[in-house]
C-alpha cells in the first residue's frame, strides 16, 4: 500500500445528505465521512454539490450565516468496517 495512505476504522453508518454514510472518528473534531460503497458515489457527488450550493446562496442572501453539515449519524456498525484512505 502507498505510503500517502492512512488505515481507518469506520464504526458508525449514518447518512450525508441522500448518500448513505460511513463514519469514523466520531469523538475528533473532524469526523471522516465516507460513501457506503462505490455504488453511492455520485449520491455523495449530490449531497455536496447542493451543499455548497446552499452555502453560497446562504452567503449572498445572509452574509455571515453558517450552515450545518447535513449529516447524520445512525447505529454503530455491528462489524467495524476497516479501509484505507487517501490522506
Amino acid at each position: 500500500m502507498s505510503t500517502n495512505h492512512t488505515p481507518v476504522v469506520f464504526t458508525h453508518r449514518g447518512w450525508f445528505g441522500i448518500c448513505p454514510v460511513y463514519l469514523a472518528g466520531l469523538d475528533t473534531d473532524e469526523p471522516l465521512i465516507e460513501s457506503a460503497g462505490l455504488i453511492f458515489d455520485p449520491l455523495l457527488w449530490i449531497s455536496e454539490a447542493a451543499y455548497w450550493l446552499a452555502v453560497l446562496t446562504m452567503r449572498v442572501v445572509k452574509p455571515g450565516r453558517t450552515l450545518p453539515w447535513p449529516v447524520k449519524v445512525g447505529e454503530p456498525l455491528a462489524l467495524p468496517r476497516f479501509r484505507w484512505v487517501p490522506q
